[in-house]
């Protein structure tokens, strides 16, 4: 201790002493060797390998709730070329990502909308250091970033008024989330962040905490919510309405939805204190019906809002104040037409309207409402990774073999080629030489089918076809067996017809690594079982209905019905309107997917893409076009119920219809169920669905295998007859 101070030493030669005495080293924190990179060291340009893949990490984008989210770029690791551009998920916890992986799953199918992030992939399992989905990338900005500015943002914009493009971006998300809706699910986390402004149109993402309708909320978002999601009491479309309308508010005015005077209560409603209303009364009235106290005045879906806006701009061009909600009923009728519906009913092959589309992508419909499976994309991917040289699709006529290799074409970047085009040559602009031939076993332009299958497969003899080259080929096994035999009989055999022999004969161990045989008589279109996922998969179905009641942008292509003269007679109204009911259409979909699968599963039949396109087509959507209605006014054009099951009902005709009439509700009777599907009261109330007095009971049976819902019906079991305990209450 030195007294003097001028004497004692500085804080700087102390720290100098000090840090002497310390060895230099540095510290480097590296990831772990041999194993995935975990989550705490991605940076940008770490690559991820997820599903076969290899994906780029260009930055974080933001963190919260359960998981982070990254911008991210598939790559090929071969020649460094960048191929998209995705958001991808991660998520820390197992119990939340396990359930965001069903979340995931359960929308991936209906994610097709001009305004819902599609979803690109998704994980087989959770995985900590692993993506959950890959999602589209969509170039914008959260909405939340526009809080207290969006009048500013529409004058740069070149918006009309301000109004008019938030009114226009609710109708975009409430169609969005109605199509969630209309197959009973909800969102369940609509916030400002999830919603993103891209190019003037908005786009919601984000699908951690999708759930069925009536269940349990997984997420909670104080903020934006609900009471009763709030209180994780159970969550319905209309809390997704109810979050909606806070988001709004909250990026409208730059003030929390329920916060008085620093106080946070939901008791009060949204706080409009102080806020003038006057440049927005169509925005105001919406915001105040979403978010009311009283849960009947709220929006009950999607759907409802659309309508309710329609009526609102319809107004103003006809009165100078907007006018109340007007009931459906008060609505002016037309004689409108819906021209998708003329579409559909030339799927079927007795339509009255011609079946033009029952053959190929060919049309604007065809190509719009085409379903692709993993398959598609698999070939896709390995034709331009040089891993195929010859592929062969076998299957019945019907099976889409056509419409497959029309829709590879457009994949790979050729041009659309029209069914009646044979046979097609072209070049990829990566060198790969690419010849198609749409049916093996067919004559063309003056040539027969083998003088075309000996040209066909000439590269391929000695299986040492050169390295660029790639043939398709659609043929069935009888023709290819035929061929086989023609061919060795008049050359002799080969490598080449060697292996297609065995291939015929059930062995594949013999097959050249890049070549493909592709049965699709051995897939099933109404359901299987997908590796990771629990249950049974509809996917095709989904997409396919979603496909065929909305347009490729996925609006809404029925709004004309609601204003028809014609509705009350129009079957296919009955039946778009149950379908995108979010109750009815989830078990009306359910009971019909079973209905097609019990067909399915009797192997009396194989079910094809062009027969389950008209028997979508005949039950849902009938026979008479919109005009036909107009033109001749009497009863009602009958029923979906009827048409699935009634050998009588007019225009019967396919395979598939044929097997629907073993599986007739009909054919069944329990005299508990009867009396009360007539009108006779239920003592011991064991039903609590609706009745049907005013049908005859064979169609009351069969509305109600097809509405009524399985909880709402206990029954001793073991007293129905097989087809009723299988068909109408699900299980024996």
């Amino acid at each position: 201790m030195i007294e003097d101070p001028g004497n004692r030493i500085s804080l700087r030669e102390l720290a100098e002493q000090f840090d002497a005495l310390q060895p230099e080293t540095v510290i480097e924190i590296k990831p772990p060797e041999n194993e995935a990179i975990a989550t705490q060291y991605w940076d940008e340009d770490v690559e991820i390998f997820f599903q076969n893949s290899f994906y780029k990490i260009i930055n974080q984008l933001g963190s919260g709730g359960i998981g982070k989210t990254f911008k991210v770029v598939h790559v090929d690791k071969k020649n460094g070329i960048e191929y998209g551009t995705y958001v991808a998920k991660v998520i820390s916890h197992p119990e939340d990502g396990d359930a965001a992986l069903q979340a995931y799953r359960k929308v991936r199918a209906h994610t097709a909308h001009p305004h819902l992030s599609v979803i690109h992939e998704i994980a087989p399992e959770w995985d900590k250091n692993s993506f959950v989905a890959l999602m589209k990338w969509v170039p914008g900005i959260p909405l939340s970033d526009l809080t207290g500015v969006l009048p500013l943002h529409a004058e740069d914009q070149g918006e009309v008024s301000w109004e008019s493009m938030v009114l226009r971006w609710v109708d975009a998300l409430c169609d969005a989330l109605g199509s969630l809706h209309r197959v009973g699910l909800v969102h369940g986390d609509v916030t400002p962040k999830n919603i993103i402004v891209s190019g003037g149109e908005v786009i919601l993402t984000d699908y951690d905490a999708v759930i069925e309708a009536g269940g349990k909320p997984r997420i909670d978002n104080a903020c934006y919510s609900s009471p009763t999601v709030q209180q994780f009491e159970k969550i319905e479309p209309s809390d997704d309405i109810f979050a909606l309308g806070a988001s709004f508010f909250h990026v409208l005015f730059d003030r929390e939805p329920f916060r008085f005077d620093g106080e946070f209560r939901k008791t009060s409603g949204v706080n409009f204190e102080g806020i003038s209303l006057e440049e927005m009364p169509f925005v105001a009235q919406f915001l105040s019906r979403a978010t009311s106290l009283d849960q009947s005045q709220r929006f009950g879906n999607g759907m409802e809002v659309r309508l309710f806006i329609r009526q609102l701009t319809l107004s103003e061009t006809e009165e100078t104040s907007p006018l109340p909600f007007i009931p459906e009923q008060e609505i002016r009728l037309a004689k409108n037409e819906v021209p998708r519906l003329l579409d559909i009913l030339r799927t079927y092959p007795g339509s009255l309207k011609g079946n033009d589309e029952t053959r190929g992508l060919d049309s604007k419909f065809a190509e719009q409402t085409y379903v692709e499976t993993r398959l598609d994309q698999i070939l896709v991917d390995q034709i331009k990774n040089h891993e195929v040289s010859l592929a062969i699709l076998f299957g019945n006529a019907g099976d889409g073999k056509t419409a497959f290799l029309q829709h590879l074409a457009m994949q790979l970047g050729l041009k659309k080629h029209h069914s009646s085009e044979r046979l097609w040559n072209h070049t990829l602009s990566n060198g790969i030489r690419i010849k198609a031939n749409l049916d093996g076993s067919a004559s063309y332009q003056g040539k027969t089918a083998t003088e075309l299958l000996d040209e066909f497969f000439a590269p391929y003899q000695n299986c040492t076809p050169p390295g660029n080259l790639v043939h398709l080929l659609a043929i069935n096994s009888g023709p290819l067996q035929a061929w086989i035999l023609d061919y060795e009989q008049r050359q002799g055999e080969t490598r080449l017809t060697e292996q297609l022999q065995a291939v015929l004969d059930g062995d594949l161990s013999q097959l050249d690594h890049k070549f493909r045989f592709l049965d699709l008589n051995n897939r099933s279109l109404v359901g299987g079982l997908i590796e990771g996922s629990e249950g049974i998969s509809t996917d095709f179905l989904d997409h396919l209905l979603e496909r065929l009641l909305s347009d490729d942008k996925g609006e809404d292509l029925w709004w004309p019905c609601p204003a028809c003269r014609a509705k009350s007679r129009c079957s296919a109204w009955e039946s778009v309107s149950l379908l995108q009911d979010p109750e009815k259409g989830s078990t009306l979909r359910q009971r019909f997917y079973e209905a097609l699968q019990a067909a399915h599963q009797r192997g009396e039949i194989h079910i094809t893409a062009r027969e389950l396109r008209a028997t979508l087509s005949y039950i849902f959507f009938g026979l008479p076009y919109c005009t036909d209605l107009h033109e001749n006014p009497g009863p009602v054009s009958g029923h979906y119920y009827d048409r699935a099951f009634d050998p009588d009902s007019p225009g019967r005709q396919g395979e598939l219809l044929q097997e629907m009439l073993f599986l007739d509700p009909a054919l069944e009777a329990h005299p508990q169920i009867d009396r009360y599907l007539l009108g006779h009261g239920n003592a011991q109330g064991t039903i609590s669905s609706s009745p049907y007095p005013g049908l005859p009971l064979k169609s009351a049976r069969r509305r109600a295998y097809f509405e009524w819902r399985n909880r709402d019906i206990v029954l001793d079991k073991t007293s129905l007859g097989t087809v009723y305990a299988i068909l109408f209450v699900g299980q024996i």
